[in-house]
């Protein structure tokens, strides 16, 4: 269905660029410090298990973003968007790609153009923060093409202005936290071996290796990555030893 010539064109990571992932509760006019960090990098991307502590810790976070200290909400936000910078978007979200070169085609994101990452690097964090100016360009870009009246637009960025500030809230309240864990906690028990499952991965682990999981508490995708890392563990041990009698 499509020419053997063709170039795939992913939109990724245009939202991590224009500030989709700074953390809510980073102000350039507040202090912040480890924990903070901590914190967010802890709920945005360790989200495969529940079991946390075993696998972050600050000393570690310290270690990828080769600091000790954070002195206020500008730094937090650099910090953490380097983190997403160097730990997910070049080791996994890049990797996706890595999908169309199996399927023999070239593959290009624009929006990791140079020009178009400096530009925002260079905006000042208000800009930034929950999109702000992404989407307020957006917005007035689609009433000028489509005549719209200036007051939806209005009214569009107050909405958006409103759902973060609730957002904003409710992160930083335990009960929201809990509630949020808990419910996550039921869903994946509910659909951890989900043999139903459209793509088949579920059926692909043993009842052994559910079991053995379960202290996790992982979803589909923590199953599969805790799969991986065992069967490249077993091939370093092969190859280390050089033998055909090793696991």
């Amino acid at each position: 269905m499509i020419n053997d010539d063709a170039i795939l064109v992913p939109c990724h990571a245009g939202g991590f660029i224009s500030g989709g992932d700074i953390p809510i509760d980073a102000e350039a006019h507040k202090k912040a410090n480890m924990k903070n960090l901590f914190e967010h990098i802890k709920q945005k991307h360790y989200s495969l298990t529940i079991n946390k502590k075993k696998v972050l810790s600050i000393d570690k976070i310290c270690r990828l973003c080769e600091t000790k200290e954070i002195n206020n909400g500008i730094e937090y936000a650099s910090l953490a968007e380097l983190f997403n910078w160097q730990e997910r978007q070049s080791k996994s979200l890049i990797n996706c790609a890595r999908i169309y070169e199996f399927t023999s085609y070239e593959w290009w994101f624009p929006l990791w153009d140079s020009h178009f990452m400096y530009f925002w690097q260079n905006l000042p964090l208000k800009y930034r923060k929950n999109k702000t100016l992404y989407k307020d360009y957006v917005d007035q870009l689609s009433y000028e093409l489509t005549d719209s009246k200036a007051t939806i637009k209005l009214e569009n960025k107050r909405i958006r202005a409103l759902k973060f500030q609730i957002k904003s809230l409710l992160s930083k309240t335990r009960l929201t936290k809990f509630i949020l864990c808990n419910i996550r906690k039921k869903t994946i028990k509910k659909n951890l071996r989900n043999i139903n499952n459209i793509l088949g991965v579920c059926g692909a682990l043993s009842a052994d290796f559910y079991k053995e999981c379960e202290p996790y508490l992982p979803s589909i995708n923590g199953l599969l990555s805790i799969s991986i890392i065992k069967e490249l563990k077993k091939k370093i041990i092969y190859n280390s030893e050089g033998s055909e009698g090793s696991p």
